[in-house]
């Protein structure tokens, strides 16, 4: 999938040093120009929250990489009509992954990932 709107990019020196930008490929032209982010995880794999949209903010979506480029859709937060947006993500010590994200513009919003169980081939909605 092809971020078109989003870039990337890589610190081979301890955040000292950035290497030039490229585009994120997360499947066609996604991504209405809203915040996104992302993590790169104890395995060495990667994890981004965005908007799988040209427009507004739902969906909200969770995509891995092993490389940093290559991103497969696994999970969806929010499909529902509204605004998901604003997402912020971490790994804590016991390796899961949190997300936040404002809700509807109302609350904020908390999710637990467990990134072992995230299926590449089928993406899961979260209900």
């Amino acid at each position: 999938m092809l971020l078109t709107r989003a870039a990337r990019g890589r610190s081979d020196g301890g955040s000292l040093v950035c290497g030039s930008a490229c585009r994120c490929d997360t499947g066609g032209d996604r991504n209405p120009n809203s915040g996104i982010d992302a993590i790169t995880l104890r395995d060495g794999g990667h994890l981004i929250v965005y908007n799988h949209t040209q427009r507004g903010r739902s969906p909200l979506n969770v995509a891995v990489s092993r490389d940093g480029s290559d991103w497969k859709p696994v999970l969806v937060l929010e499909n529902q009509p509204g605004e998901y947006s604003c997402p912020a993500v971490i790994q804590a010590a016991d390796g899961l992954v949190h997300v936040t994200y404002t809700w509807q513009r109302k609350r904020i919003r908390h999710v637990v990932i467990d990134p072992v169980k995230l299926a590449v081939d089928s993406p899961h909605v979260i209900e």
